[in-house]
């Protein structure tokens, strides 16, 4: 049975997995098997491994899985037959004695393991990350916060799926940290072991499309590197288009051999010690001074806080008389309202009787008129017979005239027969119509009615 287990999970990585297969074949520890763990793979991975002839490679190929395709790494790792399971990357690298010294770490007593995380960079640069989770308040962070350890750093003991479980199968991403989380918690972290040493180099995924891995304290490397000009040329390597890092890399390790290993380890070194003196020297002395400045910010924010205290009190008492005075105008102006809608209320009471006396003066001037008029028509109708009396008077008066004259034609007649009728027609017309008596003749006593005759 082998010691070792390396589990290498892939899925469309034909370009790079070989250079990882290689740098596994390469181990100075060479009791393993190598489990080539295919999720729906459909470049030419398959192809790729089977050019390896090499009896400790099993290549499993499976349909896609989903998410990340944990479930189909469960599935190989039922079939692990070593005391120790390691992981490797399709597009990682392990440095020659990473099974060795690992393994090494690995005494009684312990059940999870890991070495210095060494990331690379997309344009070649290898940097450190120190992550020791034998410190209580790493450990905290590691557990509570984020993942800091890449899994090709990781090696534990087969039995531990078995006592804690399997990698979770229902998550999309960072798996690995729930399954490191869960041994650690399960095992506890006394049977944690550090390996303060890089014995594999993790690169930046494809995928994420990022030169430090979305990793910030990769970054922050970066940025010290780019600006600082003092790296160690033997972490830093040129990568020509098309670029495969993986490649000069593995290049670097095969044809330097031991030698170019311990030169990298050694920079990795002089890199965090430098960095950890930079820190005593300046970095920690400008913290202090920050610190000290933080304080007196905090003093004056104190202050700040205390007038700010004040000026809200203040600023409640106001609001509190403001709202009494809002009270106090509200009931005023109520009562206004109030007094308003009574007084409303009387004028169209005034109006309405106005409009009542309006209505009934407007009937009787309405009713005057009509009256008026029926006088009006009245007098004109009067004065239209009026004129007509007149007129049939003055005609009648014509008439009267005319018939005087006759009568006084007739009464100049010498006979009493014929004079007698004539004046008393004339003492008719002259009491009636008032005509005058003509001048005429004297009649004789003899002519008169009165006078002797038979």
């Amino acid at each position: 049975m082998p010691r070792f287990t390396v589990l290498l999970p892939t899925h469309n990585r034909a370009d790079v997995i070989g250079f990882a297969i290689r740098s596994i074949l390469a181990q100075t520890e060479q009791d393993f098997e190598l489990f080539v763990v295919g999720d729906g793979c459909t470049d030419g991975t398959a192809g790729v491994v089977a050019g390896f002839k090499d009896p400790r490679i099993r290549w499993f190929d499976f349909e896609k899985a989903p998410h990340s395709g944990y479930a189909n790494r469960n599935a190989a790792l039922r079939q692990a037959n070593g005391e120790f399971i390691a992981y490797a990357q399709h597009d990682d690298l392990m440095l020659p004695d990473h099974l060795a010294l690992l393994g090494g770490a690995m005494r009684p007593g312990i059940d999870w393991g890991y070495s210095r995380p060494l990331w690379v960079s997309t344009d070649g640069i290898v940097v450190p990350s120190g992550t020791n989770l034998t410190i209580p308040d790493e450990l905290a962070h590691f557990m509570e916060v984020r993942n800091t350890i890449p899994s090709n750093c990781v090696m534990h003991r087969r039995d531990c799926l078995e006592r804690f479980g399997y990698w979770p199968e229902d998550f999309a991403h960072v798996a690995d940290w729930l399954l490191w989380r869960t041994i650690i918690h399960g095992a506890g972290p006394q049977r944690i072991a550090y390996l303060p040493t890089g014995t594999a180099l993790h690169f930046s995924a494809s995928w994420k499309e990022s030169r430090h891995a979305a990793v910030p304290e990769v970054a922050t490397w970066l940025a010290i590197i780019d600006t600082g000009g003092w790296w160690p040329p033997v972490l830093r390597r040129s990568v020509p288009a098309p670029r495969q890092e993986q490649r000069v890399w593995l290049e670097a390790l095969q044809g330097g051999g031991q030698e170019f290993v311990a030169e990298l380890r050694a920079a990795i070194t002089v890199v965090m010690d430098r960095q950890g003196w930079s820190n005593i020297l300046h970095t920690l002395p400008q913290v202090s001074e920050l610190e000290a400045a933080l304080r007196h910010r905090e003093a004056s924010l104190a202050q700040s806080e205390a007038a700010l205290e004040a000026v809200n009190a203040r600023v409640l008492h106001l609001e509190a008389r403001l709202q009494d005075a809002l009270a106090d105008h509200a009931a005023a102006m109520q009562r206004a309202n109030a007094q308003a809608a009574s007084l409303e209320a009387r004028l169209q009471d005034a109006a309405a009787r106005h409009a009542a006396e309006i209505a009934a003066a407007s009937a009787a001037a309405t009713s005057l008129e009509v009256q008026l008029s029926a006088a009006r028509l009245a007098l004109a109708q009067t004065n239209a017979a009026l004129g007509q009396a007149i007129q049939d008077l003055e005609e009648s008066r014509t008439s009267a005239s005319r018939l005087q004259q006759h009568l006084s034609t007739i009464l100049a007649s010498r006979s009493w027969r014929v004079t007698a009728p004539a004046r008393r027609l004339q003492e008719f017309l002259r009491g009636r119509f008032g005509v005058m008596r003509s001048k005429s003749r004297k009649v004789p006593a003899s002519d008169t009615l009165d006078g002797a005759g038979s």
